[in-house]
């Protein structure tokens, strides 16, 4: 089998969003956002890649399953023998939803949550945390009536410095619920100097010994029932020579075609936010008119991953938290399918 050229593409299927979670560039930026569908004959551009990539992760900076052709994309990407993922806020996952999301061979579905409680509620306006426990047991009934092991359910919870004092909760919450990870993930992108106070980092790994040994009893409850939770937090002293969003060997692709190193490098945005110190747009080329391994492999894109090899970090991942990610970790070694954001 030949060698695979990228661990994943991520794909913005859509930037529309039927939520308003308020740390999210999407709500912070509403006056410069640009609503808008990947259409599926420009998905289908992608079809001489595919078989090049190990994973397709259908999810932007939208709800992708606002998207009336996401279904059609799963199917077209099962094709190439590469893993289909996506992540959800779970408002649109009713049974008949649940039954088309397993009845399509996705690999794995994501959903967020920001709190154990109503706190998720408050955060991520327009959704609520019954809503996503009503969309797993849905899935889950429809995986079992159909036979099937797939989709694998996640779960992406954004850890606030202000939720800290409930997070103990989260295992209990999604107990009996056959869930096969929960990534702990902290607000690293910060859109508003409003929310710098919500950002738990660490200047060194002493610096963050309580927190360890509050997720270390969280780890350990989630071990008993039969959960892998693992957390993601940067400590500013532990640099890693890449980052956590794997620009070397992987891609996003925007909802308009346009391919960057990552989500955060690529917001659908008509004009540069005021706050522009925590945001600067890469775009390498765009695959509606152009090939990819032209723009894969075009200087300007070969410099910038270069310049992780060399230790010359340009902007803005010179500045970026991703690249201080300590992950916690006391018993599971399990490859991710990926870090979902949300």
């Amino acid at each position: 089998m030949a060698k695979k050229i990228w661990d994943w593409f991520q794909i913005e299927v859509t930037s529309f969003c039927n939520a308003n979670c308020i740390y999210c560039p999407h709500t912070i930026y509403k006056t410069i956002w640009i609503n808008r569908h990947l259409e599926v004959e420009l998905f289908k551009k992608l079809e001489p890649y595919l078989c090049n990539t190990k994973l397709v992760y259908l999810q932007g900076w939208g709800e992708p399953f606002l998207n009336p052709r996401i279904f059609d994309m799963i199917e077209f990407a099962k094709k190439f023998g590469c893993r289909v993922g996506t992540t959800s806020n779970a408002n649109l996952i009713d049974r008949e939803i649940s039954e088309k999301i397993v009845m399509s061979k996705l690999d794995s579905i994501s959903f967020s949550l920001t709190g154990v409680d109503k706190d998720n509620d408050f955060y991520r306006k327009g959704t609520s945390l019954e809503r996503v426990l009503n969309a797993i047991d849905e899935i889950n009934y429809a995986k079992k009536k159909l036979k099937v092991d797939f989709p694998k359910i996640n779960i992406a919870y954004l850890l606030l410095a202000s939720g800290l004092g409930k997070i103990y909760k989260l295992p209990d919450v999604l107990k009996g619920r056959n869930i096969n990870q929960v990534i702990i993930s902290t607000l690293d992108f910060i859109p508003s100097e409003d929310f710098k106070s919500e950002s738990i980092r660490f200047n060194n790994i002493n610096e963050m010994s309580e927190f360890s040994k509050t997720i270390e009893k969280i780890i350990k409850r989630g071990i008993d029932f039969g959960q892998e939770i693992y957390c993601n937090v940067p400590v500013l002293s532990q640099k890693l020579r890449s980052c956590s969003e794997n620009p070397e060997n992987s891609l996003f692709i925007g909802s308009d075609g346009s391919v960057s190193p990552c989500v955060f490098t690529n917001l659908p945005l008509e004009s540069k936010p005021l706050d522009s110190n925590n945001y600067i747009k890469i775009i390498f080329g765009n695959i509606s008119t152009e090939d990819l391994y032209e723009i894969w492999n075009s200087k300007k894109y070969v410099d910038f991953r270069s310049s992780f090899q060399r230790n010359f970090y340009l902007t803005p991942c010179k500045k970026c938290l991703k690249r201080f990610i300590f992950s916690l970790e006391i018993t599971f070694n399990s490859n991710l399918f990926f870090w979902p954001f949300e």
